[in-house]
């Protein structure tokens, strides 16, 4: 082992989602895995991720992924891991009163920052035109002639139900 890298390392699902260890080559010996509950495939997240592993920034023009399959691989299943998208990610952000404490604790932390780079935040602004656009539409609906004349029947429904 020279130059203090590894030359083969066998890894599992959670240091290879875990931790950020590029190779030059990804190879998944199965592509199913055991969930606490029984075997199923790998979805198209998780191989994504894993895969994704190959190929070290800067260093590789290219990376590898090998898989291997043999005669009781679903091909069908396989396509469409292979063929499906990335896990959608959801910021779980969340400033707690324990957070913000320790922020002032250390005095080094700057709390509009904190919030500021956070992927929620993020998230937040990326969402922000989706969200004006409907609220317009919204808006729109509810100042339609369609609209006023159904809150007018349903106020003399409500009228004759009180007689």
């Amino acid at each position: 082992l020279g130059g203090g890298f590894f030359k083969l390392l066998f890894a599992t699902e959670t240091f290879a989602m875990g931790l950020n260890m590029p190779a030059k080559t990804v190879i998944f010996a199965e592509l199913s895995k055991f969930d606490g509950a029984a075997f199923r495939y790998l979805s198209s997240g998780e191989y994504i991720q894993m895969s994704g592993r190959a190929g070290r920034r800067g260093l590789d023009a290219r990376g590898t992924v090998v898989t291997m399959v043999d005669g009781s691989t679903d091909l069908a299943k396989v396509r469409e891991m292979l063929r499906g998208e990335a896990d959608s990610l959801s910021s779980r952000f969340h400033l707690s009163y324990n957070m913000l404490l320790n922020c002032v604790r250390t005095e080094t932390a700057n709390i509009e920052n904190l919030i500021a780079k956070s992927f929620y935040t993020f998230q937040l602004q990326q969402a922000k035109p989706d969200l004006e656009r409907r609220q317009r539409e919204l808006s729109a609906q509810l100042a339609s002639p369609d609209l006023a004349v159904d809150a007018r029947l349903l106020e003399v429904h409500a009228l004759r139900a009180q007689e």
